[in-house]
């Protein structure tokens, strides 16, 4: 996921893997909280989630409010879902 992320934020170096890592790990915590099974590194949605997350938290095109805000709609949606439910 690591790599997937740092493409969408147009990183090629390691300088900022341990916060990107971090915002993974965040999302991936944040949505088992809510009562997702897994954390799906494979999941176009999953992938979503998180690269809204990481945008947000690095500012990305100065838009970090609105990519917040995506987010947390995304993960309301993902979080009422059957599919995505223990």
């Amino acid at each position: 996921m690591l790599e997937k992320i740092k493409l969408a934020l147009r990183r090629t170096d390691s300088t900022f893997d341990d916060e990107i890592q971090n915002c993974i790990d965040y999302v991936e915590r944040d949505i088992q909280d809510l009562g997702v099974q897994a954390y799906d590194e494979d999941n176009p949605r999953i992938i979503n989630l998180t690269t809204l997350y990481a945008k947000s938290v690095f500012n990305f095109d100065n838009k970090g409010d609105w990519y917040l805000k995506e987010y947390e709609r995304l993960r309301n949606q993902i979080s009422m879902q059957g599919d995505y439910i223990e």
